[in-house]
């Protein structure tokens, strides 16, 4: 989140953190500016697909980013695993739901991964 502006990163896919000891993981590179907001997520909030509705997804998450622009990043996950929970109209969700805020408060320009 950049301003007003959402931006999907794309990364390489890679093992879960954490799934086995023995992993290797391959760094990835992106550039942040001073301000900008970092979610990552897992696929039980991106892909979220409640019957008869629109996988939760690009248009519905970045309303969700937005109106978080003035919160803190801790209360920003709150803010959209509520917005996830409204549009699953408080039926279960069918997978796990991970949000991770980070606000990226750098000054010299030098990328971030």
């Amino acid at each position: 989140l950049r301003g007003g502006a959402v931006e999907q990163i794309t990364l390489d896919q890679q093992l879960p953190l954490g799934m086995f000891a023995e992993a290797r993981y391959d760094l990835q590179e992106f550039t942040l500016a001073p301000g900008d907001r970092v979610f990552v997520v897992s696929d039980g909030v991106w892909a979220a697909n409640p019957a008869g509705k629109e996988p939760y997804g690009e248009r519905v998450m970045a309303r969700a980013m937005r109106s978080t622009r003035l919160q803190p990043a801790a209360e920003a996950v709150g803010t959209v695993l509520r917005e996830l929970r409204a549009y699953h109209a408080d039926t279960d969700l069918r997978d796990d739901a991970v949000v991770v805020c980070l606000d990226w408060h750098g000054v010299d320009g030098r990328d971030a991964g």
